[in-house]
């Protein structure tokens, strides 16, 4: 039989480890809670806004914190954030607007950005993404802000097209200027203006006989067209330029007078 001392110790042994037993329990629901709790309050729901959290940390404008910890959220007044935090780049129309903010210079193509969105000078959504992981922090179905942002994008495309169109006018004189004759086609202006080298003789031979060996029956290649353009050769010894799917960027281009 256990004397009375060390049936006593052997009780205290009992509460102590039931004691500590509690207080582990505790504590993992404790810490269960604050994780869960932080996770809502993150918006975190899955292992890959995990990821995403780890890439904003590391490669985002720190611009992000502000969204990721409530300090700005929809509906807020942009004004403000737009004072603190300058968008890298923003694009306005009607009633919309999206703002850009990335990591080093806005002529270039970030690999991380982060965008918001505003209707009226208030936030409607917000998100953030790289090539590997994407996050959003609010957002709101706005169907007129998809039809604006649409025909804004056309339209912002449209005149550089127009640009571009005008820029290659001038090439073409250029190369009149240089070779007293137009181009013969759109391989060799295209040659011209990209500085690239037309192929030669042993090349388009290879060529041949590479497709020849796969049983492709067309054995002449096609000539590239790297600047998507069309021409027609006038009987006035103009030229006229026209830019593929766009049929109403067209121009004519005179022969410069000696």
């Amino acid at each position: 039989m256990q004397s009375g001392p060390l049936r006593q110790n052997v009780k205290l042994f009992d509460l102590s480890l039931k004691t500590s037993r509690g207080r582990l329990s505790l504590a993992a629901v404790l810490t269960l809670v604050v994780l869960g709790a932080s996770c809502v309050f993150l918006r975190i729901s899955s292992p890959r806004d995990v990821e995403a959290f780890l890439g904003m940390a590391s490669e985002c404008h720190p611009v992000w914190k502000q969204f990721a910890f409530r300090r700005i959220g929809a509906g807020d007044p942009a004004q403000e954030l737009f004072r603190r935090f300058p968008p890298t780049r923003r694009q306005e129309f009607g009633r919309y607007g999206v703002y850009y903010y990335s990591v080093g210079s806005s002529n270039g193509i970030p690999f991380t950005s982060l965008s918001v969105v505003t209707k009226d000078g208030r936030l409607i959504s917000a998100g953030s993404g790289s090539c590997t992981w994407e996050f959003t922090f609010f957002s709101a179905k706005d169907p007129e802000l998809e039809r604006q942002y649409a025909d804004f994008v056309k339209e912002r495309d449209h005149g550089l097209e127009q640009q571009r169109l005008e820029r290659l006018k001038v090439d073409l004189q250029r190369f009149y200027g240089q070779h007293t004759r137009w181009p013969t086609n759109e391989s060799e202006f295209g040659w011209f203006v990209t500085g690239e080298k037309p192929p030669t003789a042993d090349s388009i031979a290879a060529e041949k006989r590479f497709r020849s060996r796969l049983g492709i029956r067309k054995t002449t290649p096609e000539l590239p067209n790297p600047l998507g353009i069309t021409f027609t050769f006038r009987k006035d010894g103009a030229l006229t330029i026209g830019l593929n799917g766009e049929p109403d960027l067209v121009a004519t281009v005179s022969r410069p007078v000696k």
